[in-house]
């Protein structure tokens, strides 16, 4: 069985690639983000679209949107880049939790990481 998967074959069973090459992370998330080792308590919502976009709303979705960007997969973790405001780009990983039903991780600008954040899928 774990052949035909690798190799990417199928059966009757439905073996083979996995369809979503999201892994699960597409979809809109609202949750909380925080500044340094502070737990997260600010409100925001991050819309990852299966066509590897991200818009970043301040709240809930609907609401103006304060960044917008991309993502990618590696290793099984998001990865995204986005534009905050003109000439001010942040990064974002993360990884999901909770059966996938929670994404958390980290973000920051350059290199450096600024604060967590979690977000639970809507």
């Amino acid at each position: 069985m774990l052949v035909a998967a690798g190799c990417g074959g199928s059966d009757s069973a439905g073996l083979g690639p996995d369809t979503d090459p999201s892994l699960g992370f597409s979809g809109t998330w609202q949750g909380k983000w925080g500044m340094g080792t502070t737990a997260p308590s600010r409100d925001y919502a991050v819309v990852v679209g299966a066509d590897h976009s991200l818009i970043v709303y301040d709240g809930v979705p609907g609401t103006a949107a304060v960044g917008t960007g991309s993502w990618t997969l590696d290793d099984g973790a998001l990865l995204g880049k986005y534009a905050f405001v003109a000439g001010d780009t942040l990064f974002v990983t993360g990884a999901l939790a909770n059966d996938g039903s929670r994404l958390q991780g980290m973000w920051g600008r350059g290199s450096q990481t600024q604060g967590t954040y979690w977000g639970d899928k809507r």
